[in-house]
C-alpha cells in the first residue's frame, strides 16, 4: 500500500509545483505590478528631445499616441491558458520515465528467457505505442505540449534502437566475432531511420539530432568491420563535415542542430583516429576544434543578431554559431594538451614553436577578421603564448625559460598600447610562471631559495600594481570587445 501511495504523492507534488509556479493567466492589467490601461504612458526624455529641437511637438504627440495604442492592444489581447499544457507536460514526463523504468526492469528480469520474436515484439510495440502517443499530443496549441511530443518520440526512438539490436543479434545470426559492432549497426540504423521519419524536414530539433547520432554510430561501426580505427575516424569525421556543410547551406533542417551535431561528430571522428594515428589524429583534432571556434566566431560576427526575435525557431537559428564556438573551445581544452604532450616527446622545440605561433595568430586575429568572441579567442591565443615556450623544455630548459621571459615581457609591453590590455594580463601570468622557473634553472643549489622567494615576491607585487592600474582599461576594453 505504501508503495502505491508514493507515485500519487510524486504526481500531486509535481502538479502543485507547476500550478503554483505559473502566475495567474488573466491579462496583464489584472496582475499586481503591471501597467494598467488607465496608467499614463511616458517616453523617457521625450520632452528633452522636443526642447532640443530633435523632434517636433507633433512628432512627440504621434509617438505618445502610438505607445498608448500599443499598450492598449497588449492589454486587450487574450493570452493562452498555459496551466493545463504544463501540467500535461509534467505528467507526460513522469509517466514516460516510470514506463521506461518498468519496462527496463521487466526486460532485465525475463530477457534471457524470451525468444527473439518476443523480444522484437516487446520493443516494437513500445516503439509504435510511444510514437502514436506523440502524434496524439496536440502540439500545435502550446510549446509545452510540443516538448512533450518530442520527449515521447525520443523514448520511441530508444525502443526502436532496441528493436534494431534484437533483429541483428537474435534474428540474423551474425558472426559472433564481430557481434558487438554489428549489433551497434542495427541500433544506429534503427534510431536514425525512425528519427528521420519523425523529423521529415520539420523543425523538430530532438529528432534531427538523434537521426545524425544514429547515422554516425552506424557508419562508424560499419567501417570498423573492414578497417582500423584510423579509417573509421576519418569516415566519421567526413560525415560530420557533411552535416555542418548541409546545415550552412540550409539543406538540413534547423541550422543550430546541424552545426552542433555535425561539429560533435567531426570532433568525435578525429578523436577516434587518434587511437591508431596519434600524431596525425591529434593534428586533425586540434585543427577541427580550432576551425569550429573560428567558423562560429566569424559567422556570429558577420550575421546581425536579432535581439528582438521571440520565435523559438529564430532563437535557435541565431544560436548555431555560438554553439560552434562553445563546442570547439571545449575540444581545444582537451586536444591541445594531448597533442602538445605527444609531439613534445619527439620534437619539443618544433611543437613549442608551433603553439607559440598559433597563439600569436589568435591574439591578433580579431584585428584582421571580424569575430564575435574576441576576448575568448584572445585568451586561447594567450594560452598558446604561455604554453608554447614551456613545451620546448623537453629539449632545452634554457630555451624554454628565456623564451617564456621574453614573451611575457613583450606581452606586458605591447599591453600598454590602446586596446591591448588583454596582452598585459597574459604577460603578467607569464611572468608569474617564468621568473621563478628561470631562477631555479640558472641559479641551482640550496642557496637559491632566498633569491627565488624575493624575486617571486617582487614579480607578484609588480603584477598586482599593473592589474590595479589597468582596472579601468580592463573594464572598458574588454567590455567593448564583449559587446562586439
Amino acid at each position: 500500500m505504501f508503495q502505491g501511495i508514493i507515485p500519487l504523492l510524486v504526481i500531486g507534488g509535481i502538479v502543485y509545483a507547476v500550478v503554483r509556479h505559473r502566475s495567474p493567466s488573466g491579462p496583464p492589467g489584472e496582475r499586481g505590478g503591471a501597467m494598467s490601461v488607465g496608467q499614463e504612458v511616458r517616453i523617457p526624455r521625450l520632452d528633452e528631445w522636443v526642447s532640443a529641437g530633435l523632434i517636433s511637438a507633433e512628432q512627440a504627440s504621434a509617438l505618445l499616441d502610438f505607445e498608448r495604442e500599443r499598450v492598449r492592444s497588449a492589454h486587450s489581447t487574450p493570452r493562452p491558458h498555459r496551466r493545463v499544457p504544463l501540467v500535461a507536460e509534467a505528467l507526460g514526463y513522469l509517466g514516460g520515465i516510470l514506463g521506461i523504468v518498468g519496462l527496463v526492469m521487466l526486460i532485465a528480469s525475463y530477457w534471457d528467457d524470451m525468444s527473439g520474436a518476443i523480444r522484437l515484439s516487446v520493443s516494437a510495440v513500445g516503439m509504435v505505442a510511444l510514437a502514436i502517443a506523440g502524434f496524439a499530443v496536440p502540439a500545435g496549441s502550446d510549446a509545452a505540449l510540443m516538448r512533450l511530443r518530442w520527449f515521447l518520440w525520443t523514448v520511441s526512438t530508444a525502443a526502436a534502437g532496441v528493436a534494431g539490436g534484437v533483429v541483428v543479434h537474435d534474428l540474423m545470426g551474425r558472426d559472433m566475432s564481430r557481434q558487438e559492432s554489428q549489433v551497434a549497426i542495427g541500433v544506429g540504423v534503427a534510431i536514425s531511420a525512425v528519427s528521420g521519419l519523425l523529423w521529415w524536414a520539420r523543425e523538430r530539433p530532438v529528432q534531427q539530432a538523434t537521426m545524425v547520432g544514429g547515422a554516425a554510430v552506424a557508419l562508424g561501426c560499419a567501417v570498423t568491420q573492414s578497417s582500423g580505427q584510423g579509417v573509421t575516424g576519418l569516415a566519421v569525421w567526413g560525415f560530420g563535415l557533411m552535416v555542418v556543410a548541409t546545415g550552412l547551406l540550409g539543406l538540413f533542417g534547423l541550422e543550430v542542430i546541424a552545426l552542433s551535431t555535425g561539429a560533435i561528430v567531426t570532433l568525435t571522428g578525429a578523436g577516434i583516429a587518434t587511437d591508431e594515428w596519434m600524431g596525425a589524429g591529434s593534428i586533425l583534432l586540434v585543427l577541427s576544434a580550432a576551425s569550429a571556434v573560428a567558423l562560429g566566431s566569424v559567422l556570429a560576427a558577420v550575421r546581425q543578431r536579432d535581439d528582438a526575435a521571440t520565435d523559438l525557431a529564430d532563437r535557435l537559428r541565431s544560436a548555431g554559431p555560438t554553439l560552434l564556438v562553445v563546442i570547439g573551445s571545449l575540444a581545444m581544452v582537451q586536444a591541445v594538451p594531448m597533442a602538445a604532450v605527444h609531439f613534445a616527446d619527439q620534437a619539443a622545440i618544433a611543437t613549442g614553436a608551433v603553439l607559440w605561433a598559433v597563439g600569436v595568430a589568435l591574439v591578433f586575429l580579431p584585428d584582421a577578421v571580424p569575430v564575435r568572441f574576441p576576448v575568448l579567442i584572445g585568451l586561447v591565443g594567450g594560452l598558446g603564448l604561455i604554453v608554447g615556450p614551456a613545451v620546448t623544455s623537453g629539449e632545452s630548459e634554457a630555451l624554454a625559460t628565456i623564451g617564456g621571459l621574453i614573451t611575457a615581457i613583450a606581452a606586458v609591453t605591447f599591453g600598454t598600447l590602446p586596446g591591448r590590455v588583454l596582452l598585459s594580463l597574459i604577460g603578467s601570468v607569464g611572468l608569474l610562471v617564468y621568473v621563478p622557473w628561470s631562477i631555479s634553472h640558472f641559479f641551482p643549489g640550496e642557496d637559491r631559495a632566498p633569491l627565488l622567494i624575493a624575486a617571486s615576491g617582487l614579480v607578484i607585487v609588480a603584477v598586482a600594481v599593473l592589474v590595479a592600474r589597468s582596472a579601468g582599461r580592463v573594464r572598458a576594453e574588454l567590455g567593448a570587445s564583449a559587446a562586439r
